[in-house]
């Protein structure tokens, strides 16, 4: 997911690795070996299997060129499937034997990984930050914590497939996907924060709010941030005092590293980040080199869990903070009013 933690992660990486036991080390990666080899083994089927039936194809040629097409089909077909089937087996084993370990070996052996687990369906739509439609699926479940913050993330893919029908009666169906990436929950400590609090990239990008209109767009100091995001609450006061400067070039850095569409939503003590676009990777890689490169590119994957935590402050209490600082204001505000107003009447009592 990552798009430029490479290089300031390096020695991150190598500590994690160096921290994994050398026996569980070695098993993880006599699996991802074992991976390469049914991978491999597999390939070298397929294209086997294909030449051979792509040779016979040509004794259709004595039929006619119909039959030869057929054979040539049914030799691509077939080899595809026996690559594809493969393929399937080697992710399947890998993900079931080497992600959860770099889990635990990142966030800590109270972390878990759930390849088919995810979101539930009806906790996507309370979080109203996306549409949700007939087409819902979610996968790869990671849950821990980073510096006394839970957190819980998964892949989510949301949309709607409809049938239609032309004015000749034939049938045609068409699929829309209104979002395609990972939704993450960390816990925030800003509990007092009343209603939701949102902060969308570009509505072009991100789609517009279900919750919010524009006119519940906040604008703030910040040319770049304004307009690379749009924020909404109904409290504007509390939304001044959680966005603080730092808040923002936080936001600005997360975009610049991160790829995928933006939407944070601040709720019920809890900061939720869907990024459309983004996706957990832990399929089996035939490109990787070695099984250490594999291991690498596993916890590269999940660094940037940590950095939302480091990044925008998450295991501090600041937002308490933040909206005791602003009733502060606000009372100290109220009283400079009351001060200036019995002034003004103890003037206007002088006078007469």
């Amino acid at each position: 997911m990552a798009k430029d933690l490479k290089e300031p992660n390096d020695a991150k990486i190598n500590y994690i690795l160096s921290e994994i036991k050398p026996e569980d080390k070695e098993n993880l990666k006599n699996v991802a070996n074992e991976c390469k080899g049914i991978y491999d083994k597999t390939k070298k089927t397929a294209l086997t299997v294909s030449a051979i039936l792509f040779s016979l194809s040509f004794f259709g040629l004595f039929k006619d060129t119909t039959t030869f097409i057929i054979l040539i089909a049914i030799s691509i077909f077939v080899g595809i499937a026996i690559y594809g089937a493969g393929k399937t087996r080697a992710n399947s084993y890998f993900k079931s034997n080497v992600p959860g370990k770099i889990v635990k070996a990142v966030f800590g052996p109270n972390a878990s990984y759930r390849m088919k687990a995810g979101w539930t369906y009806n906790y996507i739509r309370s979080i109203k930050l996306f549409r949700t439609g007939n087409i819902y699926e979610t996968k790869d479940r990671i849950s821990g914590e980073v510096n006394g913050v839970d957190f819980t993330v998964a892949d989510v893919t949301s949309g709607q497939r409809t049938t239609h029908t032309d004015a000749k009666g034939h049938t045609y169906t068409t699929v829309t996907y209104y979002f395609q990436g990972i939704v993450a929950q960390y816990e925030f400590n800003s509990k007092r924060v009343k209603g939701s609090l949102e902060i969308r990239e570009n509505e072009v990008g991100a789609g517009s709010s279900l919750i919010y209109s524009r006119k519940d767009n906040i604008d703030f100091e910040d040319i770049v941030f304004n307009r690379d995001f749009n924020v909404y609450s109904k409290d504007k006061l509390q939304a001044f005092y959680i966005i603080t400067p730092q808040f923002i070039e936080a936001f600005k850095e997360i975009k610049r590293r991160i790829p995928g569409n933006l939407i944070f939503s601040i709720q019920d003590g809890r900061l939720i980040i869907a990024i459309n676009g983004a996706h957990n990777n832990f399929d089996y890689s035939a490109k990787a080199k070695s099984a250490e490169e594999m291991l690498e590119s596993l916890i590269r994957e999940l660094l940037p869990y940590k950095w939302f935590v480091d990044i925008l402050n998450l295991d501090e209490d600041f937002g308490q903070k933040a909206l005791a600082e602003a009733k502060a204001k606000e009372q100290s505000a109220k009283s400079r009013n009351d001060e200036e107003e019995k002034n003004i009447i103890d003037s206007i009592k002088e006078e007469f």
